[in-house]
Formats: structure tokens, sequence, C-alpha cells
């Protein structure tokens, strides 16, 4: 993936968020109503679960709406 030039955390978020979207709707017909369903993205910390990390990786922590089709986080899962 080509990522344009961002000059903040926040904008490379926005644009992830955006993204995803797009990648979203892609699969709908043209007439079908468009929700939004990426709520926010943002920069969490932690540990990853599997093997030994002596210390904390930033992750981004992806914040869907309520109702998602589950065929719409497949793609949001292959993505990420």
């Amino acid at each position: 993936m080509i990522l344009p030039a961002l000059p903040t955390a926040q904008a490379f978020l926005r644009h992830i968020a955006r993204t995803l979207e797009a990648a979203m709707h892609a699969g709908q017909e043209s007439g079908a109503r468009r929700h939004q369903r990426v709520f926010s993205v943002q920069l969490v910390r932690g540990c990853p679960f599997y093997g030994y990390h002596p210390g904390e990786r930033l992750f981004m922590k992806v914040i869907m709406w309520v109702y998602i089709r589950p065929a719409s986080l497949q793609i949001v899962a292959s993505l990420c």
C-alpha cells in the first residue's frame, strides 16, 4: 500500500479509517444506502498475546458501529 505524505499520526489514522470505509463500500450496489461503519481508529499500546515480548508495542484499534455484517468484518480483517 502506498501511503501519502501525512503530517501527523492523527492524519494517518483518519486516512486508515477512510480507506477501510471505502473498501467496505466497494462491494455494495451503486443504489444502496451508504452507512458509516468505521467509528474511529485509535493508537493503543499493548503487549502481543503470543510469544515472549520484552515490552509494549503500538497497535491500531479499529472501532466499528454496533451492527456490521460478517462479510464487512472479513474485509476489514483481511486489510489489517
